[in-house]
């Protein structure tokens, strides 16, 4: 049976809201110097941050973001069986498993509330795996006969989700909470989508660094992605090989660090790294324009 094993990671960076040290702003300055088209749901919410001297950033944005994940994968249960007769197969199957998933996304972001950044993505993915199979099944005599296969399954597949990001600060220094859904459509063989959920926390610093305004943040990450992945494969005659496979990763939580560079109000760059010193790391690289 070829078993393909994907996962997926949102950690974006979103400017948090924090209070500038510097001359608050009359509501009226506020609303002629800001620029902004869109004040969010609560428009005096927002007029009186900016009065008060909060920075927020513009209300709407579009980031393109590449991520490159290396994980480890614990499968934990499988079950498979001619035409729905699933029988579970644990005892028979070892499974050890290397994914390095590339990923391409286009997100789509904007600010209701000062404090609150919405957003939903859709993009692409590559995962590549290297599957080990232990097998061990009865033989003649009452031995065991086991066979170790080594397979490289390639998928690519789409994924989509929606986020949201509080965050809020004084000063120089701020703290934001992120929580995503993604699903990942594995399409082929596959009768389902692959559920992902994502809770992260950030605290850092928000300054200017050689004249650019630079956040740089640490925090961590907790991934909830454990779920049973289903489908079919033909074995002709109108026959097929159905399974189930219980997968999540081996150690759902990782520490991050990263930063952001404001170019200008409207372009910034980002990067973070997230890992926890073992069979986890993740880079993501992106930029966004602002509106």
């Amino acid at each position: 049976m070829k078993i393909i094993l994907s996962r997926m990671l949102l950690g974006l960076v979103v400017l948090p809201l924090h209070a500038k040290d510097q001359p608050l702003l009359t509501e009226a300055e506020a609303q002629t110097d800001d620029g902004r088209s869109w004040y969010g749901l609560w428009p005096s919410l927002t007029k009186e941050a900016l009065a008060q001297g909060y920075e927020i950033p513009l209300p709407f944005g579009v980031s393109a973001t590449y991520i490159n994940l290396q994980r480890n994968v614990e499968v934990k249960d499988v079950k498979a069986g001619v035409n729905g007769d699933l029988k579970n197969v644990s005892r028979f199957l070892a499974v050890d498993t290397e994914n390095e998933v590339q990923t391409g996304l286009i997100r789509l972001d904007a600010f209701p509330l000062p404090f609150l950044n919405v957003y939903a993505f859709g993009g692409r993915i590559d995962n590549q795996s290297e599957v080990d199979l232990n097998i061990t099944i009865p033989g003649p005599g009452g031995g065991d006969i086991t066979r170790d296969i080594r397979v490289f399954p390639d998928l690519q597949a789409d994924i989509w989700g929606a986020g949201a990001n509080l965050s809020g600060g004084y000063k120089n220094f701020f703290a934001s909470f992120d929580a995503v859904y993604s699903a990942t459509d594995l399409g082929g063989a596959f009768s389902d989508t692959v559920d992902v959920w994502i809770y992260s926390g950030r605290i850092g610093y928000r300054g200017k660094i050689y004249g650019y305004t630079t956040t740089l943040f640490a925090g961590a990450a907790y991934w909830d992605s454990e779920t049973i992945i289903s489908g079919s494969l033909p074995l002709g005659n109108n026959n097929t090989l159905d399974f189930e496979v219980l997968q999540g990763p081996a150690k759902p939580w990782n520490g991050l660090v990263g930063c952001a560079v404001d170019v200008n109000p409207h372009w910034q760059i980002q990067a973070e790294l997230d890992f926890n010193f073992d069979d986890m790391t993740m880079l993501v690289l992106g930029t966004t324009y602002r509106f």
